[in-house]
């Protein structure tokens, strides 16, 4: 990986979605991280990680996603070799480990942020892939300690990541149990980048390239990862994109348009489930935050159902502040 390359968190539902991913590559973003696949889901169906690659890998506008890393979680070391035998037929460019997903339903099952406090089970999962894998193996974790940062043991945990040889290291600067309460503690970030020899891509809070290159000069990371804000707007891996400035209706249909466009053209590669209501909406409601109108366009989005009619309520004038002052209150 490039020093200061920009690199898409992986959110479930989200960065496996074609439409999306491709609204952010071709705005900027270097590396695409896929949500967690757990290792038994892959292990009982091989097809089902194939079903997300392959439109990826072979797409009918010939759009290269590379690189792509894929995400794994899981409790079954014993699937761990035939988990990477799968994974090794396709052209992806590493593997990275899920350990700080802080949902609570993750988290019940020991995996996510909680694995870090199980050594054992932890320590495992890490040296079982790293004995088979063929590719690139990195982690993605959550700072330890409760309702603050444990730096030392962060930073103990970081150096045996180092003397295990792993490729990165993303750090979500929250713990598991912080969730997404407060700032991000990026001077804990900071402090593990000055203790290692890891190549350290920082997490938490970033709402653009500029702020994530920001962050690699004051020297917190070599790299950054963006998730949220991407969500929200995939502009923001664009170098011109500033977040101080209004995003318009206009600016979120043109994003909606090449999301859905994308999935359209694409549709006879068994894209048919991103076309249902409930899918075309999930678009509209997160592209529609942070602009004047957008809490009723979200409603109204709710009542309906095709591409359309819900690309229609951009265009709808009750939703732009140029037609009425009161519009001004329905700013997320």
């Amino acid at each position: 990986m490039k020093p200061g390359s920009s690199i898409l968190a992986p959110m479930v539902d989200i960065t496996d979605h074609p439409g999306f991913l491709h609204a952010c590559k071709r705005r900027g973003c270097d590396i695409i991280v896929l949500p967690m696949m757990f290792l038994e889901g892959v292990s009982a169906n091989p097809a089902y990680i194939g079903k997300k690659l392959d439109i990826l890998l072979d797409n009918e506008q010939g759009f290269d996603f590379r690189p792509i890393i894929v995400q794994l979680i899981g409790n079954d070391l014993g699937v761990v070799k035939d988990v990477i035998t799968t994974l090794d037929s396709y052209d992806i460019q590493g593997l990275n480990l899920n350990m700080g997903c802080p949902s609570g339903r993750i988290k019940m099952l020991g995996l996510g942020a909680s694995i870090l406090e199980r050594p054992a089970q932890r320590d495992a999962l890490i040296d079982a892939v790293l004995k088979h894998a063929s590719r690139p193996v990195s982690i993605k974790m959550r700072l330890f300690g409760k309702e603050a940062p444990d730096v030392t043991t962060t930073i103990q945990f970081c150096r045996g990541l180092q003397d295990k040889q792993v490729d990165w290291v993303a750090i979500h600067g929250r713990t598991g149990r912080q969730g997404y309460k407060g700032p991000a503690s990026w001077d804990v970030i900071k402090a593990v980048k000055e203790a290692t020899t890891l190549f350290i891509v920082g997490n938490g809070d970033i709402t653009s390239v500029t702020d994530g290159k920001k962050r690699v000069d004051e020297g917190c990371c070599d790299a950054f990862m963006i998730g949220r804000a991407a969500l929200k707007d995939p502009r923001v891996f664009l170098t011109t994109y500033d977040p101080a400035l209004p995003k318009t209706m206009a600016d979120a249909r043109r994003l909606f348009d090449d999301i859905m466009a994308f999935v359209v053209e694409n549709k006879h590669r068994g894209l048919d489930h991103l076309l249902t209501p409930h899918e075309i909406r999930k678009w509209a409601l997160s592209l529609s935050f942070n602009i004047i109108g957008g809490k009723r366009l979200r409603d109204q989005a709710m009542k309906r159902g095709t591409i359309e009619d819900i690309a229609a309520l951009f265009n709808d004038k009750g939703h732009d502040d140029r037609f009425g002052r009161d519009n001004r209150n329905d700013r997320d």
